[in-house]
């Protein structure tokens, strides 16, 4: 059956908010995570790849991520780094409260971390994170950050999705697809350059309470 897509993405309109980034973007892909790993020879750091929909996308230790066109953010990043790889780790708190911040500033929805990689509201899984690395030099680090999050329902996630999960759409109301995706590049832009100036900070609990977001851990 077909299905409608409520949010569609804009690239005139994102990078008008986004200067000197490289993004690319399809309609359906199997992974943007994946599609950014078969171009990495030819990335720049920062570059972006976005999807309407993903037909193969997956989280942490390869669990499914269900998407139906036009009704989730799929996105995928590129930077190389010049650390060590144990500082990697760091990188998925980082990236999990840039993403926290910009949803809590754009909406107000009071959004919590849940350490290490998933994103919740009113106790409901909402978005996820994915940090995918390859060094392939010493003290070079090839790192893939993927970000999925939902914005409307569908009857896909009523279909395949049996755990606590919800939508910003159905928590908060209709949100602007385009600027949320603009906002998490600048943010998460920021973010990075910091960690490459010091990600000892990262680490450092007073990181999470200066950002404001809450972090809940297992």
């Amino acid at each position: 059956m077909f299905q409608k897509k409520l949010y569609i993405l804009d690239i005139q309109k994102i990078q008008e908010s986004v200067k000197h980034v490289n993004i690319f973007i399809r309609d359906t892909v199997d992974s943007t995570n994946q599609c950014l790993k078969r171009m990495i020879h030819r990335l720049r750091t920062g570059d972006v790849f976005l999807a309407e929909h993903q037909t193969r996308g997956f989280g942490r230790r390869g669990k499914k991520w269900f998407s139906s066109p036009g009704n989730s953010i799929c996105l995928s990043l590129y930077w190389k780094f010049r650390i060590n790889l144990n500082f990697i780790n760091a990188i998925s708190l980082a990236i999990g409260i840039s993403v926290a911040k910009v949803l809590n500033e754009l909406y107000d929805c009071k959004i919590i971390l849940k350490r290490p990689n998933d994103l919740y509201i009113q106790n409901r899984k909402v978005g996820g994170i994915l940090i995918e690395t390859t060094s392939i030099l010493k003290e070079e680090v090839h790192c893939i950050i993927g970000i999925g999050i939902n914005l409307s329902e569908n009857d896909t996630f009523h279909q395949k999705i049996k755990k606590s999960w919800t939508t910003l759409q159905k928590t908060i109301g209709r949100v602007e697809c385009n600027q949320i995706v603009s906002a998490i590049i600048r943010e998460t832009h920021r973010t990075l350059v910091m960690f490459e100036k010091n990600h000892h900070f990262f680490n450092d609990r007073h990181f999470e309470l200066r950002e404001n977001i809450r972090i809940y851990r297992e």
